[in-house]
């Protein structure tokens, strides 16, 4: 590791120590409960046409990649449909996996892709 990846490593683990929450990630049948997640939030907007703009909250999730892995130890790639859950004021809230306008949704926050900083959709309760 480079003096930049070591940096971007100290960085990372600072900030989950320091503002991460458990969450629990959901891909169909499999579920990791127990993550440590760190919750951003990003307003999105599109241009409908005619004046109209249609804007929403994005959830973000800053995960580690090593922590979405499945049971064979293989890194879950984020797609739309998975889900996180989290406590919000005493009660269960589900996050769903979505894709921003620029098409993606998750990219990495440092060059070597330790953590993945995922667009979530808050679902309807």
């Amino acid at each position: 590791m480079g003096f930049l990846d070591n940096g971007c490593a100290w960085l990372d683990s600072t900030l989950a120590v320091s503002d991460g929450e458990l969450v629990s990630f959901r891909d169909g049948a499999l579920e990791i409960p127990d993550v440590v997640a760190v919750i951003g939030t990003m307003p999105v907007g599109y241009d409908l046409g005619n004046g109209i703009l249609q804007s929403w909250q994005a959830t973000d999730f800053f995960v580690s990649a090593a922590l979405l892995a499945d049971p064979s130890g293989n890194e879950i790639t984020p797609e739309v449909g998975q889900e996180f859950s989290r406590i919000v004021r005493g009660r269960a809230v589900i996050y769903r996996v979505c894709i921003l306008d620029d098409g993606r949704c998750a990219r990495p926050t440092d060059p070597s892709g330790r953590t993945l900083r995922i667009h979530t959709k808050e679902a309807p309760p």
